[in-house]
Parts: structure tokens; sequence; C-alpha cells
């Protein structure tokens, strides 16, 4: 993995850490305010308690997130699953946005921000080739092709 991508990937993975941890910190300490960003959603008992698990999701996530920017190449399966993660946000506002239960201009900035994340994720996952761990294919030579498997025996 060089440089470049290494910084991308970093840069990408601390800004998930940060979006995940304050989204989070919203949904457990902050409905209202949350409630105000998308449209006064209703704030009954049942999305408040909806609300508070996934605002636990987000916290792992964003620890996740920050693991896997100390070290990205160690934490790589972490990588995958904050992109899997990304890319099933975005597709559920895809779903939301289809029944018609949310408004597009208020869906459209996360979903633009969970298709871009996923797609930076993927892009710089972190693959390393080891040199040491190429397998060498052995070298067969024509004679070798012409001698017999096996030595018959007409001694019976």
């Amino acid at each position: 993995m060089d440089n470049s991508s290494s910084r991308s990937l970093r840069i990408t993975l601390l800004a998930i850490g940060v979006a995940n941890i304050a989204f989070a910190t919203l949904f457990l300490f902050k409905p209202d305010t949350l409630s105000s960003l998308y449209e006064d959603a209703i704030l009954d008992s049942m999305h408040l308690y909806l609300g508070s698990g996934l605002g636990a999701i987000l916290i792992v996530l964003g620890i996740g997130a920050f693991l896997a920017f100390a070290h990205p190449v160690r934490h790589s399966g972490i990588v995958l699953l904050l992109a899997l993660a990304q890319f099933l946000l975005f597709l559920t506002d895809v779903i939301v946005l289809a029944r018609g239960q949310m408004g597009a201009m208020t869906l459209l900035p996360e979903m633009i921000y969970f298709i871009i994340t996923a797609a930076l994720l993927i892009r710089y996952f972190p693959a390393e080739l080891k040199e040491k761990e190429k397998i060498e294919t052995p070298k067969v030579e024509k004679e070798d092709l012409d001698t017999p498997l096996f030595e018959e025996n007409n001694s019976l």
C-alpha cells in the first residue's frame, strides 16, 4: 500500500469516525436537534428507543473507524465492514426515498456522504502484495515428459 493511498484511507476513516460519533451523540443525547434536522420527525417513545439503538451502533462503527485509522492494514476487516455499513446506510436512504417517507432534499446530503465514503473505502482498501508469498511454478523440461512414470516389470 503506497503512501498516498494510506493517507487517503486514513483521512476517510477519520472523517467517518468523527461523523459517526457526532451523529451517535445526536441520536443518544440530543434527539430534539436531530428531529429538527429531519423535517420535525415525531419524537415518541418508540422512535426515541430506535434512535438510541442506532446511536449505539454508530458509536461502535466510530470506534472501529478510529481503530482502522491507527492501523489500516492490520484492521482491513474493519475497513471492509465500514464500507459495507456505509453502502447499506445509503441503500436504506434509497428505500426511504422510494417509499416517500422523507423528502429528497432532506436525504440527498447524507446519501451523497454515504456513497462517497463507501466508494473511497473500497478504492483505498488496504491490500498488500507480499513478494515472499509468491508461489513458484516448477519448470518442466521435455525430457521429463518422455520418461515413463512407472517402469515395467516383465520378470513374472
